[in-house]
């Protein structure tokens, strides 16, 4: 399994309540020891902005149009948008970030339409 499909993964096991952040990250076995710190980060901020998050991938129709789950696309559009490097290419589906990435110009138009609601900068 590649790295965004564990962190969706993830996010789907904590809206089951089949255990904690850092049992599944931390704590899990299948991770190599330099990407636990990297999707605990994930996790915990791709849980932060949620609502904005989802709010910017439904307007955008990403998830619909390159038919994938609600949560994967929530966790790849965290990076490409939120983070200074991007999505992340060692340990990703490279196929997977060129579709998102292609969609670039229509989320950041859909956070900044978000943003600009909010009255946030």
């Amino acid at each position: 399994m590649q790295f965004y499909e564990r962190a969706a993964d993830i996010l789907r096991r904590l809206e089951q309540r089949q255990g904690s952040i850092k049992t599944m990250t931390i704590g899990n076995q299948h991770l190599k020891p330099e990407e636990k710190r990297k999707m605990y980060a994930l996790i915990c901020e791709t849980l932060k902005n949620a609502s904005a998050l989802t709010t910017v991938v439904q307007q955008s129709g990403v998830a619909e149009a390159e038919g994938i789950e609600l949560r994967l696309a929530l966790v790849l559009v965290h990076d490409l948008l939120l983070t200074k490097v991007g999505l992340q290419r060692q340990g990703a589906n490279q196929s997977l970030n060129q579709r998102i990435r292609k969609h670039k110009v229509k989320l950041a138009a859909a956070l900044a339409a978000l943003k600009e609601e909010l009255g946030v900068q």
